[in-house]
């Protein structure tokens, strides 16, 4: 039987980050996905400014830009009336860019180095039960890619297999759809998001002249369309003028992929048993771009307050404690915030009026990205 510090369910960012940061810090980590590894994911694949920090703190910024990730210089607004407001990007005051990028790839290359400092990697892996012996857990993980089922010993688990596991039924569940586009007619290098009723649409640059395509729709509009995603595609074409005018010459490359999110969801740090990161933990709006960035902090945060100590020295009610304090000191206020940006945005009035809002005031348009898009601190930084 193998034994570990941590076991880190989902190889997201958080998931990635925290193994990272951990086996950095000379703990033994494993880290298990589900699914076969590079594999597509729901997301915009929006990486704003504040990441490159992390990138290079990873040293992968420079694969990333090699591997053809767009550079985003601009942001483009509109809502279902036509208005729209095009804007330079800018962070903390000064113009800067983002990064357009697949989370298929993004995902890959930190896996790849998460193994060069040591943490040992399963995908097809899920875990099937586990049960508690000395104070350790032992965890029965089905290897599916192997055709086989192991069994091993870890200190601490923490979850970070994203928001599905977890989303209920609710007035706040909506769906997200990614699909990938050949092109699209555009202004510049922009990152665009484009208000229709019950949903928007972001549209991004990815690697290889490929234009993602990632619209979230509330769940009431998805029944009524009985789940049909090129209806609703169709249906954002005709709801937006801005969304018509850009894919009339454009075709779709791939096929649409879903998954729902419960926006309702409260926040879950810890069960008792269990951390939790990423969106496992909570979740920020789609509209506010800045998932990637949440899942980042989430990760490299836990990962920072559980490297003080030694893995079974590790009192997990008090890591957990600290975590929870952290976490919604810095980010409680932006998720809310861009909860309400997001029910604003999802009905066609108030839509035209914050488009027209932002017109006038475009500056909005920038405290609200900085509030969504906060820089990481790596270990010590955090004030506890």
């Amino acid at each position: 039987m193998s034994h570990y510090d941590v076991m880190i369910v989902g190889a997201g960012p958080a998931g990635i980050a925290a193994s990272i940061e951990l086996a950095k810090a000379g703990w033994k980590v494993l880290l298990i996905e589900k699914s076969v590894f590079p594999r597509i994911k729901v997301c915009g694949g929006f990486i704003g400014p504040e990441n490159r920090s992390i990138l290079e703190h990873y040293d992968v910024l420079d694969q990333v830009m090699g591997d053809g990730a767009s550079r985003v210089t601009h942001i483009h607004l509109s809502s279902p009336d036509g208005s729209d407001v095009r804007v330079p990007l800018r962070f903390r005051g000064r113009d800067d860019f983002g990064i357009g990028f697949s989370r298929e790839r993004l995902d890959e290359l930190l896996v790849d180095k998460a193994k060069t400092y040591g943490v040992t990697f399963m995908d097809q892996s899920v875990v099937q039960e586990n049960q508690s012996d000395r104070g350790r857990n032992v965890y029965l993980i089905s290897d599916r890619g192997r055709h086989q089922t192991v069994e091993v010993q870890a200190t601490i688990r923490i979850n970070a297999y994203g928001a599905q596991h977890q989303a209920r039924r609710s007035s706040e569940r909506v769906f997200g759809v990614s699909g990938i586009f050949d092109t699209y007619d555009q202004k510049g290098s922009s990152v665009t998001m484009h208000f229709v009723h019950q949903g928007h649409v972001g549209i991004n640059h990815f690697e290889k002249n490929r234009v993602n395509v990632c619209y979230v729709v509330k769940d009431s509009l998805f029944k009524e369309c009985r789940g049909n995603y090129d209806a609703l595609w169709q249906m954002f074409k005709e709801s937006n003028p801005w969304i018509k005018r850009q894919f009339e010459h454009s075709s779709l490359m791939s096929a649409w992929k879903g998954t729902f999110v419960d926006l309702n969801r409260p926040l879950r740090f810890f069960d008792g048993t269990d951390l939790y990161v990423g969106d496992a933990m909570g979740i920020i709006h789609p509209v506010a771009g800045g998932g990637i960035s949440f899942a980042f902090n989430s990760g490299i945060l836990l990962a920072s307050l559980l490297s003080a100590d030694k893995p079974a020295e590790i009192h997990k009610a008090k890591v957990a404690h600290d975590y929870a304090r952290i976490w919604k000191k810095n980010y409680y206020w932006p998720m809310k915030i861009s909860k309400y940006v997001g029910q604003l945005g999802h009905h066609r009035l108030t839509a035209n009026m914050v488009i027209r809002l932002l017109r006038w005031r475009e500056a909005n348009i920038h405290q609200l990205f900085d509030s969504f898009h906060k820089p990481v601190s790596f270990h010590k930084e955090y004030a506890l």
